[in-house]
């Protein structure tokens, strides 16, 4: 059932696999910056104020006023949710045998690590809004982003894949 807001016109997942000891907020300004560069004049991401608990099935309820990114183990930040960050969806980072996706729904997906014990993933939902009116557009800008921070990029697109909740690599 697809449960993504109609004006989404397309997602694109992006699964990495990164160095036990990578953190998240060596990359932070390297993605604002390429956002800034697309036109998301007001993309900062807060780099301070993680929560400590753990996101569960019950907190995708009310999703749509939120983009979360989760770094870590499961900890938890907040962005508002503007128009002009509406393209970053999700950003999680995770060392567990399954990444969970956190999307702007009532449910959520599990991303398969294709080789957990090799440490940290990347897995960034990233969704047509603002002008990009095709997944041609969007898959674009996921490489971009890709390309500032460093990495090889998986894309997979399409949102029924994710909808349905399993997305396999």
């Amino acid at each position: 059932m697809e449960r993504f807001r109609s004006r989404r016109l397309g997602n694109i997942v992006q699964s990495v696999e990164f160095d036990k000891n990578i953190r998240l907020e060596k990359y932070i300004s390297k993605i604002e910056k390429v956002l800034v560069q697309n036109g998301f004049n007001k993309c900062h991401i807060p780099q301070a104020d993680f929560s400590t608990r753990y996101l569960s099935e019950n907190d995708t309820e009310g999703m749509s006023d939120l983009y979360k990114v989760v770094a870590g183990d499961g900890q938890m930040l907040a962005l508002p949710n503007e128009p002009s960050i509406a393209l970053l969806n999700t950003l999680v980072l995770r060392r567990d045998e399954q990444a969970r996706y956190f999307g702007k729904t009532d449910s959520f997906s599990f991303l398969k690590p294709t080789n957990p014990q090799n440490g940290y993933y990347l897995t960034a939902v990233l969704t047509c809004a603002n002008g990009y009116e095709s997944e041609a557009e969007i898959c674009g800008l996921a490489v971009d982003i890709a390309d500032a921070i460093g990495i090889k990029s998986n894309l997979r697109l399409g949102n029924t894949e994710i909808a349905q909740g399993i997305v396999d690599y």
